[in-house]
């Protein structure tokens, strides 16, 4: 919605609300990403992508190279 709020979609469950909530003091909430998986996975994904542009640009030059034989073919 704005400033930090949000909506839930239509339809869906709202939050449950805990009769016993604890707050505990000294301790560190974990977080739920694993940093050595998702760096793995970005250079994964970072790899992919330059193959893929790799790949677009050597069609693009076998592209301009058919283009120059058949124009020398013409001639």
């Amino acid at each position: 919605v704005g400033d930090g709020f949000y909506v839930s979609p239509a339809g869906a469950a709202g939050a449950a609300l805990s009769e016993n909530p604890n707050v505990a003091q000294g301790f560190f909430e974990a977080s739920n990403v694993q940093p050595i998986l998702e760096m793995t996975k970005l250079m994964e994904i970072q790899r992919a992508y330059e193959r893929s542009v790799k790949l677009i640009g050597e069609d693009s030059e076998l592209t301009r190279q058919a283009i120059q034989r058949l124009g020398r073919v013409s001639n």
